[in-house]
């Protein structure tokens, strides 16, 4: 699959709830089980740098976020077709706080969907992808797919005061994002 594609249909995940019912007896394939979906975040936009053939901005305008297990996935409203992005290819996320207000910055690693390693000599182009979320009561927050205790810390830990500095360490491969409405 690529780092990068665009779709033309959400793929099929279920609630953390219809998770845990699918999984409270042994299912017949594990690997049969649907994305779980952990934050759905309407009234959200990206930009793309540089942007994607296919991928408007207009199509960046306006949709909605999901945050899955599998990937990440933006889907314009007013396009019918959405981008999805593996986690291993977002290579550094960080929250920004630029001019145009807060949102989740990426830097996208393509090489990934290559068979041959860029030279030492060659310099390394990222797409840089931002997510900005239209709520004012969103914090967005990261998390690692190989820590799901990670997730369950996030959203049971007791309201802090803001800080500036997470004590959690991101992993390079497999990120996953969650958001939490304060």
């Amino acid at each position: 699959m690529p780092g990068i594609s665009i779709i033309t249909a959400l793929p099929h995940f279920v609630t953390q709830e219809e998770h845990r019912e699918l999984t409270s007896s042994t299912p017949a394939s594990f690997s049969e089980l649907p994305a779980v979906l952990y934050h759905q975040e309407s009234n959200s936009s990206i930009t793309l740098d540089p942007p994607l053939d296919g991928f408007s901005t207009q199509d960046c305008s306006s949709g909605t976020a999901y945050v899955l297990s599998t990937v990440l996935i933006f889907w314009s409203a007013t396009a019918g077709k959405g981008l999805q992005v593996t986690y291993p290819t977002i290579s550094l996320h960080a929250i920004s706080r630029a001019e145009f207000g807060p949102s989740i910055y990426c830097q996208l690693d393509e090489t990934l969907d290559v068979d041959e390693e860029p030279s030492a000599d060659e310099e390394l182009e990222l797409r840089e992808l931002r997510i900005n979320a239209q709520s004012e009561a969103s914090r967005m927050y990261h998390t690692s797919c190989r820590y799901p205790n990670v997730l369950h810390y996030i959203q049971t830990r007791p309201e802090k005061k803001k800080t500036k500095k997470s004590s959690m360490t991101p992993s390079s491969t497999q990120m996953m994002w969650t958001i939490q409405s304060l």
